[in-house]
Order: C-alpha cells, then structure tokens, then sequence
C-alpha cells in the first residue's frame, strides 16, 4: 500500500477526517498540511451539500430569488377596454362616469339616452337638450311614428273589428288565449286538446275559434305546422298552378328543395314548365308569418369606431364621433385636491381623481391603438376600399402587427367586435385580413374576391343549364386562379348557393 497518498491517510485514520492539528501524530505520513487542508475542506463542503439535499426534500420555507411578470392596473385595464366592442365600451363608460363623480361627459357618443345617475350626466342631458332643441325641431325623422306594433296587437285589433254575430260568448276567450300561445313565428305552440284542457271547453270549441284565427291577417297565422301555414296561405291564392302547388305542399315538402326538377317531374307524371310554375309559386309564401312584428320597435345597429373614405391622395382614416364621447375631469373637484392628507373628503377625492386619470389613459391608448391598426389596415387594402370586395387581398394579422411592432394577440383584440364605416357599408375590421389562393403570374388572390367570382358566374348562368362545380374551378382557372373543385364547393356552401342540381330551372 502506497502510504504516501491522501488518500492512504483517511484509511488509516479509519475513515474519519483528520483536521490539520492531528497531523502531529501522524508524522510518518510525509502529507504537506496544505494538502490535507485542502482534502478536508471538499470532503466536508460535499458531505454539507448532500445534507442540505436531504433536508431540502421536504418542507420548508425557504427565501430564493426570482423574476415574475406582473401587470400594472394601467396595463390590466387598457388590455380590458381594448377588448371590449363598441356597445360594451358605451356601457362600461357609462358605469364609470355614474360611479365617479370626478369625470364629466362632455358629448359625443351614441348612448341611445343618457341615465341621469350622476350629476355631470344629468348636466349633460340639460346642455345636449338644449344645444339641439332649435335643430331637431325641424327634423321630420323625429316626428315619424315608431312600428312598435305586435302580432298580438295586430291580431287584437282586428277581433276588435268583427261583428259580434261572427263571435259568441265562448270564442272570444279563446281566442285571446291562441293570441298569446303564437310564437314569434306567428305558429300556435299548443294542440287542440291542450287549449281545451286548459281553459276547461270543448275541443269543437277550440277548432271553431282557430278556424277565425286562420280568417285573419298575416295570412298563414295560427297553423301547428309548415304544411298548415303554407295552405293556408295558398287558399287565398288564385292561380291555375294552385292544385299543383297544394299537392307539392301535401305530399312533396320535403322533395322539393333535395330532388332535381326533372326527377321530381317525372315522379309525379308532369309536364316540367307546370311543375316550375307551381315551385314559384310556392317560393313566393311566407314560411313565417309574423316574423315581421318580431321585436317591432327595436331596431339593432352597429357603432363603427373608425371611418374610412378613399381620395386621391390616399384612404383618409379618422375616429367616429358616435362611438367616441368626450370625457374630462371636473374642475369642481379640482380644489378638494390639496386638503390636508388626513381629511377624509380630500383622500376619497384624491383616489376618484387617480381612478378617473388612469381610465382616461386607458380610453386615450384604447384609440391610438384601433386608429393605428384601422391605418394599416387601409394601406394594405387600399383596393378593396376603392373596388369593392374583388380588390381585397390576402393579408394575416402577423404582418399587421409586425409593421406596427404590436403582438399578434393585440391586434386580434383591436379588430374583434369592432366595425369600420367604408363605401361598402359598415365593415368588421375583422373582415380585412383574408386567405388567399395562388395565381399563375406568382400572386395570391384573397378568398373573398374568389368567392365573389363564383357568385357573379352563378348569377349570369344559364337557369336550365347551371354550371357545376367543376365548370366553375375551370374557369376561374382560365382567369389564372389555382382553385380545385373541392375548394369552389366549399366557397358555394359558405354563400348559401345550393348545387347545380337544385339550380335548375325551365
């Protein structure tokens, strides 16, 4: 054994570590003391990290450095209003002016009427009143009356109307029960049986009041079933082709939109040209009766953000007045600012007037940022705002957000539910950004311009003899556009247009 090593020493010490006093008493080893010291010294340092290994794998609570991304309230609510649609953003503007009384609503902004929950609205309300009282007098849209009849009004009225010989004691309670069992549909919810179990009458009873419901306007009121509405609505039909069209009703419905003409003609033994006289009459009833009174009244529109006008000079991009009010912070408050800290009055103003700054801030970086998407947008499809959905190119949201230096998921939030006023009406700017298909000359055309090809093909074809999808992947192949006949099926579904097949006509 080679007793000149360290190693040699700590076998002979019987594996216990020698600090460098003992090497006294053992000077027939010739070990430098540096030497030992240094053996010692990483021998303890890995027994100590093995030790704290052991007691790390339990529990503790240990302080360690690290770096996490947190949000600031700045951030967190200028990433929620970007969010928000214009509707929404009215709504949460108006809960923020209602509950702090530092902000004032200086106008603008389509509110469809101010609540009067707090003083600068209800201010507001008075000054806008005022400022446009000589202007609306004249206005002849104000004085138009609003359509805010219903089918049961309707119906009501017309009951109101017949002569009481027409309607015994019985019939008018059953009636104004059937009135109010009618869905939006203008179609009666409940059977015969039903009604007469509710209002404890005989169903001969219940049959004779439907019978008069069926007499009234719209025509098709009242029926329990597609067949029943469109019969009823045929019987006041004076047509020769009337026999053919209750026969198609009766017993075709369902052949109707699914066969092609020719076969659905020889099935039934008739001459095609009688069978296309009786389909156009029957597409010219209403499946829906009193969809027209459904929510008479209410007319929902869209608030666009930004408009865009084309020029010579270029796409002119500004922000809507409608959907932008203009808030500031009230001056009355203003003097409350500099109360001593521990008055309460001054340190509750103090943080409404924080609350109020920071949510101007966030509206102010809310519109850059819509303003500075809406611009790139415009320059990109300059041609679509000029020649109409054919100009629209392909475009995804990774090259608006690179030539802006944004991330993709900003420039989703700044284009999602929000709406843009073009010469083409009003826009989703979510609508800009388009697939597209490759060309023979090395460009791409956006899906949008391709699926407005296919519907003006469809439009200027032949009735009796449409194109298939295989024709129309041809020629749009001959206008240079790579395009598979799977792909023009797929565009003709998504416009609603059925097959060639069902295209027939004589």
């Amino acid at each position: 054994m080679d007793t000149h090593s360290p190693l040699t020493c700590l076998i002979l010490s019987g594996g216990n570590v020698l600090c460098p006093r003992q090497l006294t008493s053992f000077s027939a080893f010739p070990v430098s003391r540096q030497l030992f010291l240094h053996l010692h010294l990483n021998i303890h340092s890995s027994i100590i990290e093995k030790g704290l290994m052991r007691m790390r794998s339990g529990y503790g609570m240990f302080q360690q450095p690290s770096a996490k991304l947190r949000l600031s309230p700045y951030m967190r609510q200028t990433i929620t209003l970007l969010k928000l649609s214009t509707l929404e953003l009215l709504e949460a503007i108006q809960q923020e002016v209602n509950k702090n009384p530092v902000l004032d609503y200086a106008g603008g902004g389509d509110f469809g009427g101010l609540p009067g929950g707090s003083r600068a609205l209800r201010r507001a309300g008075r000054d806008s009143a005022a400022a446009t009282a000589g202007a609306n007098a004249a206005d002849p849209l104000l004085h138009t009356a609003a359509n805010d009849r219903s089918l049961e009004r309707h119906l009501s009225e017309q009951l109101s109307l017949l002569p009481q010989a027409e309607l015994p004691p019985p019939l008018p309670r059953i009636l104004r029960f059937l009135i109010g069992s009618l869905d939006e549909s203008g179609y009666l919810t409940l059977s015969v049986q039903e009604a007469a179990s509710l209002l404890r009458t005989a169903q001969e009873a219940v049959e004779a009041a439907l019978a008069v419901l069926h007499k009234l306007d719209p025509p098709g009121v009242g029926a329990r079933s597609l067949q029943e509405c469109l019969l009823l609505q045929l019987s006041e039909v004076q047509e020769r082709s009337r026999p053919l069209a209750a026969e198609l009703i009766r017993c075709h419905l369902a052949d109707i939109g699914k066969r092609p003409l020719p076969m659905l003609a020889a099935r039934l033994r008739t001459p095609p040209q009688e069978l296309q006289t009786a389909l156009n009459e029957i597409k010219r009833l209403h499946p829906r009766p009193g969809a027209r009174f459904h929510h008479a009244g209410l007319t929902p529109y869209i608030v666009p953000e930004v408009i865009l006008e084309p020029h010579d000079a270029g796409i002119a991009v500004y922000a809507c007045p409608a959907a932008w009010p203009r808030l500031s912070l009230s001056r009355d408050y203003e003097r409350l600012l500099h109360a001593p800290a521990h008055d309460e009055a001054g340190a509750f103003v103090q943080g409404k007037w924080n609350t109020a700054r920071l949510f101007l801030r966030s509206l102010e970086q809310r519109r850059d940022t819509i303003l500075r998407v809406a611009r790139a947008l415009a320059e990109e499809q300059a041609d679509y705002l000029r020649q109409g959905p054919a100009g629209l190119k392909p475009l995804t949201l990774r090259e608006i957000a690179d030539r802006l230096g944004l991330h993709e998921s900003t420039v989703s939030r700044a284009v999602s539910g929000k709406y843009a006023q073009t010469p083409w009406g009003v826009k989703e700017l979510k609508s800009f950004f388009a697939s597209g298909l490759q060309t023979d000359v090395g460009d791409t055309a956006s899906s949008a311009s391709v699926k407005a090809q296919i519907q003006t093909r469809i439009l200027e074809e032949n009735y009796a003899f449409p194109y298939s999808d295989q024709q129309l992947a041809e020629l749009l192949r001959q206008e240079g556009i790579r395009i598979s006949r799977r792909t023009v099926a797929k565009y003709r579904e998504e416009l609603g247009i059925p097959p060639s097949t069902l295209r027939r006509r004589l």
